[in-house]
């Protein structure tokens, strides 16, 4: 059987990865109808048409951060802070501090006060850095799939399809 070309082997990988992709998006549009957000499954949307991807505005967030995010699990973690930094700045100002007050209470660290503030510290940067460089992007995320791609990683993001407009309590 004669040997295929790099080029055919490269076009062969990236069908399946095209294939894994969408198995993840599948898989990712089944979570968030069975999560909190199946009643509203109509503003939640995974990659539309037209917009931008907020996968790779979330890379883009976070990549000051990747230097620490060296595998998987490492990068999961930062994707969830991110994710609670990004859709906290979309929040009226008076409740973002309520808001990181609830999500991050000192028994969530084990009593670890040390590093309950590291993790507010890192959270309120992240909602700087968000208003700073995304201002105009107030898209909500739903949720996140993060795999592993060979020897990088493969995120797909379910968000809301307009600006988010929340209001005051």
């Amino acid at each position: 059987m004669p040997r295929q070309s790099k080029e055919f082997q490269q076009l062969l990988r990236h069908k399946q990865l095209d294939k894994e992709n969408q198995t993840n998006l599948k898989q990712l549009a089944q979570k968030v109808k069975q999560g909190e957000f199946g009643e509203s499954i109509s503003q939640v949307v995974i990659e539309p048409q037209g917009a931008e991807k907020m996968s790779e505005v979330l890379e883009e967030f976070i990549e000051p951060y990747m230097g620490e995010a060296n595998n998987l699990e490492a990068h999961r973690r930062l994707l969830e802070l991110a994710v609670t930094a990004w859709n906290t700045s979309l929040l009226p100002q008076l409740q973002q501090r309520e808001t990181i007050e609830n999500l991050l209470k000192p028994e969530v660290f084990g009593g670890d006060i040390e590093m309950q503030q590291e993790i507010k510290k890192l959270v309120y940067e992240m909602i700087e850095r968000k208003q700073k460089y995304f201002p105009k992007i107030k898209r909500f995320i739903a949720d996140f799939n993060l795999k592993k791609a060979g020897k990088s990683f493969h995120l797909s993001v379910a968000s809301t399809l307009l600006d988010t407009q929340l209001k005051e309590r």
